[in-house]
């Protein structure tokens, strides 16, 4: 079966490494899994779900959590640490707090123009564990 090892942590793979990077620190380790036409996080330990697109990694200000975007069909939802948001027409510009113990993130609902209704911004949850 194949493998990603780093600093002797051996994680598995399904598919195959698309990317392979580490968090800000250099600490650790996290790589996107594709898996036939999906993809996954695979972060800590932890498999994430199967996505038909990955975007807007993001990390705590510490680099210990991460978050990102992820696409099913027309819905992007925010993904970290096992939890995810609703799904939206449309995410972006994912952060945590200073203390990393709550993510916002701007989301857009519905069809209308950004244009002429911007979206507020809505908090995720709190607190991350």
């Amino acid at each position: 079966m194949p493998c990603v090892v780093v600093d002797g942590i051996k994680e598995s793979v399904d598919g195959r490494v698309e990317s392979l990077s580490f968090t800000p620190d250099s600490g650790r380790a996290w790589f996107i899994d594709r898996v036939g036409r999906q993809k996954k996080v695979v972060f800590g330990g932890a498999d994430g779900d199967l996505y038909d697109d990955l975007a807007l990694f993001t990390f705590s200000p510490r680099g210990d959590r991460l978050a990102y975007v992820g696409r099913r069909g027309a819905g992007y939802c925010v993904v970290s640490g096992g939890r995810k948001s609703q799904d939206f027409d449309e995410v972006w510009s994912v952060t945590f707090n200073a203390e990393a113990t709550s993510i916002s993130f701007d989301a857009r609902e519905g069809l209308r123009p950004l244009a002429r209704r911007p979206p507020p911004e809505v908090t995720l949850w709190g607190p991350v564990s």
